[in-house]
């Protein structure tokens, strides 16, 4: 596909009417937030300290009961994301929750151009077979279908017309963070945090292929706390076009000059058995009009052809095709070649 082509349609899909874009509505019964720590399992958290929640929070947030508060349509992008202040009820969770979330409508056949939600629900899948939780560059993101809310964000549906919920993705909005723009290669030579904030990030969006990485989509931690790069929009990842707007550096590639070793390390142990729980990241059934979910990765794979969504006597499956897993697979061997030939050395 020619450049030209490919900024043609990305400018189009921008154009394209976006499942929710509604006006901004508000709760009659504003609520307090919840403090940080909590949502990130700790005793205490400074206001001004990064905060990222782990699978715990994630657990309650695919699972839980959520109610949206107040939102409204974010001011950037074209796949129609919201801020939403939602609160979520778990019975594990300490308390009720209050916090600003992510959601993005899926597309109307649960893949758009720019909006895949099984690559998103991969990508954050992916980082936990290497990274710890303090090096995870994506938040807690889960596939969710919402009651439809006449008048609200979630008014308009996605996905399958005969159920009466209304399909996206949900993730943690996270805060604290700063887009700088672009990478301050000096600084890489000369600042350590700064060259594993950012050789971390560079290796993890060279491995989901990021197609879409310009530089309102890759941000940096501020505030206290260690620094840490952030990918906040994976849903043109793995394959598909390239979005050449706004973006000056090839993040899906090797760029950096060196990689952390215990990142690289831990790569070494992701086997293919792990890399095939990519290809069935969700499950869901049809139950009357309702979608009731079936378990998560680690599920039977289908026989045959490749396929990301597929729909058999109301069973509905997502995630990546195999050759997107052989691509991942020859990305890592790519990668540990280069390091143990001592082309690409470790810190």
């Amino acid at each position: 596909m020619s450049r030209l082509l490919t900024v043609l349609l990305v400018f189009l899909s921008g154009c394209l009417e976006v499942p929710g874009s509604v006006e901004d509505f508000s709760s009659s019964t504003p609520k307090e937030l919840t403090d940080e720590a909590i949502l990130c399992g700790l005793d205490s958290l400074d206001e001004d300290t990064f905060c990222m929640p782990g699978e715990t929070f994630e657990r309650w947030l695919r699972e839980g009961e959520l109610s949206i508060l107040d939102g409204k349509v974010t001011s950037s992008g074209a796949s129609g994301a919201m801020k939403v202040l939602v609160e979520l009820k778990h019975p594990d969770a300490p308390e009720d929750l209050v916090f600003h979330m992510k959601w993005k409508p899926a597309a109307g056949a649960w893949n758009g151009l720019n909006n895949s939600p099984r690559k998103e629900i991969a990508a954050y899948q992916l980082q936990k077979m290497y990274l710890d939780q303090q090096d995870w560059p994506v938040p807690p993101t889960v596939m969710r279908c919402l009651p439809i809310q006449p008048g609200h964000t979630v008014e308009k549906r996605a996905g399958e017309k005969d159920i009466d919920c209304a399909w996206g993705l949900a993730s943690y909005w996270l805060s604290h963070i700063d887009t700088p723009g672009m990478v301050d290669w000096e600084r890489v030579d000369n600042d350590e945090e700064y060259k594993r904030a950012i050789t971390t990030l560079n290796l993890y969006m060279y491995l989901i292929g990021h197609r879409d990485a310009h530089y309102y989509n890759w941000l940096l931690t501020t505030g206290n706390g260690p620094l840490r790069g952030i990918s906040i929009d994976n849903g043109i990842s793995f394959s598909g076009f390239n979005n050449f707007t706004k973006k000056k550096e090839d993040w899906k590639g090797l760029m950096s000059p060196a990689y952390p070793k215990n990142v690289v390390d831990r790569l070494r142990e992701v086997s293919d058995a792990d890399l095939a729980e990519l290809h069935v990241v969700g499950r869901w059934n049809v139950v009357g009009r309702d979608f009731q979910r079936d378990g998560d990765g680690g599920l039977e794979l289908p026989a045959r052809k490749p396929w990301f969504y597929r729909r058999k006597q109301g069973l509905y499956m997502h995630g990546l095709r195999q050759g997107e897993l052989r691509t991942i697979r020859r990305k890592i061997r790519k990668l540990l070649r280069k390091v143990d030939s001592g082309k690409i050395p470790t810190f």
